[in-house]
C-alpha cells in the first residue's frame, strides 16, 4: 500500500512566499546585544566600552555601538589623542587647555581617532572649544594633519557654536552626509562671516534636512538667508532668538524650500497680499503680533497642516481683537490636529499701562475661540496666557463637547482673582464624559470642597476605565478639605492615573496629600488582586 496522498490545488490561489531568516554568527549577535545599551545612561556607556577591552572579538561590535550611538562632544572625541590629561572626574578638568602640544607624536593614535570619528553620528561643540583660541587652533591642526578634510566621514548630526575664532572651520569640519545642522550663532559674529558661512553651507554636494539657527542679538535682526535658499533638501527650518523675518524673506523661504516644518518670528505683513502654496508644510511654529500672524494664515496654502503653535504677542497691553478673530477663521480652514495657542505680554514703552496686567481679564472661550470648537477635530489643544482669563467650569464644558477626540489638554492661565473663575472637580466630569481618549491634562483646579454628587458620578464613570494617565494641576498651593475624598474620586475617575513621585514633593500642601492618597489607594488594589490571585 502506498503513501501516495493527492492533495487537491486550488490554481487560484497565490504561491505562499517562504523568507529565510538571516543567520547570526557570533558578531551579528554581539550586535544586537550592544545595541540594547542605552548609551545615555553612563552606566550602559561604561559597560560598553569596558566590554570593547574584553578580547579582540568584542572590540569591533562594542565600539560601533559606543561611538556610533552616543552624542559625543568634539573635546572629549579629542581626548583620543592626548596623553596626561586630567581625567573628566578631576576638579581640575575645567582648567586643562587642549593644545597641540599634547599631541603623542606617532600615527597610531591619530589612527586611532580617525577610527573612532569614523563611527560618530552625533556630534556637539561645547561653548568653551568655540571660544578658546588654543581649541581651536587645535582643530585646525588636526584638519590639516588629515589633508584639510574631515575626520567625520560619517556624522549625521552636528551642533555647532559658530564665533569670530571659529570662522571657516566649520566648513571644513562637516562632511556630505550631515542631516542635521544646530547653529548657534554669537552676536559678536561679524555679519561677512555669517554670510561666507550661509554660502558655504549651500554647497550642492551638502544634503541638509535639518537646519536650526540660534542667534541672539541684542535686538532683533533681519537675517538674509538668501544662500541657504539653495539648499532645496531642507525640510525643517528653525529660526530661534532675536531672529526675525520680513515679508519678502519669509515668501521666498516658503516658495523656494519645500519644508514640512517651520518656527519663525514674523513682523510686518500687515500689508501683505500675496498667496503661499506650501503643499508640504505640516507644522507652523510662529511667533509675533497677532495681526502679523493673522496675516501670515490668510495668505498661507497648506492643505496638509496639522499642527499650528502661535505665539501671539500682546504689545503695550494692546489686544487687536479685530486680527484675533481674523485669525480664528481662518484656522477653520485647515486640517489641523495639534493647536497651540500662547499669548505673551511684550512691553515697548516703559509705562505702567504697557503691563498685561492692566487689561480686563478675558474669558478662557471668547467668541473667536467658541467658533473653533465643534468645527476642528483637534486632538491636542493648548492655551498658554500671561493675561489673565477667566475659566470656569462651563468652559471646560465647551471644550469637552467640541473637542470629544482630545487626547491632550493644557490650559495654563493665570486667574484674576484667587479662587474666582478657577474650574471645580467637576470640570474632570465634564472631561470624563465627553473626551474617552484623553491621555493627558495640565489645568488648575479649585479642589476646596468636593460635593458628594461628584462621588456617585465617579463610582458610575469607573466601569468606563477612562485612560487618563497624566494630570498635572497648576495651582499645587490649593487647600482641600477633604484629602482622601478627593483622591477616592480621582481613583474612580482615573483607574489608570500614573502617579509620579514628584507629585509628593508638595508636602506641606494638599494636592500632595492628595497624590500620597492617591498612590496609596492603587498600591492597595494592586496588592489586593495579587492576594486574590494567590488564594485561587
Amino acid at each position: 500500500m502506498g503513501n501516495n496522498v493527492s492533495i487537491p490545488v486550488d490554481p487560484h490561489m497565490h504561491g505562499v512566499v517562504q523568507m529565510a531568516h538571516h543567520a547570526l554568527f557570533e558578531y551579528d549577535v554581539l550586535n544586537l546585544i550592544f545595541d540594547v545599551f542605552n548609551l545615555e545612561v553612563w552606566k550602559d556607556r561604561k559597560t560598553c566600552a569596558c566590554s570593547a577591552r574584553v578580547c579582540r572579538a568584542w572590540t569591533e561590535p562594542a565600539s560601533r555601538a559606543l561611538w556610533s550611538g552616543t552624542r559625543w562632544s568634539l573635546r572629549y572625541l579629542c581626548m583620543v589623542l592626548f596623553k596626561n590629561v586630567t581625567p573628566a572626574r578631576s576638579r581640575y578638568h575645567k582648567h586643562t587647555q587642549m593644545t597641540s602640544g599634547h599631541l603623542r607624536r606617532n600615527s597610531v593614535q591619530f589612527e586611532r581617532l580617525l577610527c573612532c570619528a569614523a563611527r560618530v553620528h552625533q556630534l556637539y561643540s561645547i561653548a568653551g572649544l568655540s571660544a578658546s583660541p588654543q581649541n581651536v587652533q587645535l582643530m585646525r591642526h588636526i584638519l590639516s594633519t588629515n589633508n584639510g578634510t574631515t575626520f567625520l566621514p560619517a556624522l549625521l548630526s552636528l551642533s555647532w557654536v559658530e564665533n569670530q575664532t571659529t570662522d571657516g572651520l566649520l566648513l571644513r569640519l562637516i562632511p556630505p552626509s550631515l542631516q542635521e545642522l544646530e547653529l548657534t550663532i554669537n552676536w559678536r559674529t561679524p555679519s561677512e562671516q555669517i554670510h561666507r558661512l550661509f554660502i558655504g553651507l549651500s554647497h550642492p554636494v551638502l544634503s541638509l534636512r535639518t537646519v536650526r539657527i540660534n542667534w541672539w542679538q541684542p535686538e532683533q535682526v533681519l537675517l538674509d538667508l538668501d544662500p541657504l535658499l539653495n539648499v532645496t533638501s531642507i525640510r525643517y527650518l528653525t529660526l530661534k532668538g532675536n531672529i526675525v523675518l520680513g515679508a519678502g524673506m519669509l515668501y521666498k523661504i516658503l516658495s523656494d524650500l519645500a519644508l514640512v516644518s517651520i518656527q519663525v518670528t514674523v513682523r510686518d505683513l500687515k500689508a501683505w497680499n500675496e498667496s503661499i502654496h506650501c503643499g508640504n508644510l505640516e507644522e507652523l511654529w510662529c511667533a509675533g503680533t497677532c495681526a502679523d500672524i493673522a496675516a501670515l494664515v490668510t495668505h498661507l496654502h497648506a492643505p496638509n497642516l496639522t499642527t499650528a503653535d502661535l505665539r501671539l504677542d500682546i504689545v503695550d497691553a494692546h489686544f487687536d481683537r479685530t486680527a484675533h478673530s481674523r485669525l480664528c477663521q481662518t484656522l477653520l480652514g485647515f486640517t489641523l490636529r495639534s493647536l497651540q495657542l500662547r499669548y505673551k505680554k511684550v512691553c515697548i514703552k516703559r509705562s505702567r499701562l504697557s503691563n498685561a496686567c492692566d487689561l480686563a481679564p478675558m474669558p478662557l472661550f471668547s467668541d473667536d475661540l467658541k467658533a473653533l470648537s465643534g468645527r476642528l477635530a483637534l486632538e491636542d489643544f493648548t492655551l498658554h496666557s500671561e493675561v489673565p482669563r477667566i475659566l470656569t467650569d462651563d468652559h471646560i464644558l465647551q471644550i469637552a463637547k467640541g473637542w470629544p477626540m482630545l487626547r491632550a489638554l493644557d490650559l495654563s492661565v493665570p486667574v484674576p482673582i484667587i479662587y474666582v473663575g478657577m474650574p471645580t472637580p467637576t470640570a474632570l466630569v465634564h472631561l470624563a464624559r465627553n473626551c474617552p481618549n484623553l491621555r493627558f491634562l495640565r489645568m488648575q483646579l479649585h479642589a476646596h470642597e468636593l460635593a458628594p454628587q461628584l462621588a456617585i458620578a465617579s463610582l458610575e464613570l469607573r466601569a468606563l476605565r477612562h485612560p487618563l494617565r497624566t494630570l498635572r494641576v497648576v495651582n499645587a498651593h490649593d487647600r482641600c478639605r477633604a484629602v482622601h475624598e478627593m483622591a477616592e474620586f480621582l481613583d474612580n475617575l482615573f483607574p489608570c492615573l500614573a502617579v509620579e513621585t514628584g507629585e509628593g514633593s508638595y508636602h506641606q500642601y494638599a494636592w500632595g496629600s492628595i497624590w500620597r492618597c492617591v498612590r496609596d489607594i492603587q498600591t492597595g488594589r494592586r496588592n489586593g488582586s495579587k492576594a486574590v490571585l494567590k488564594a485561587s
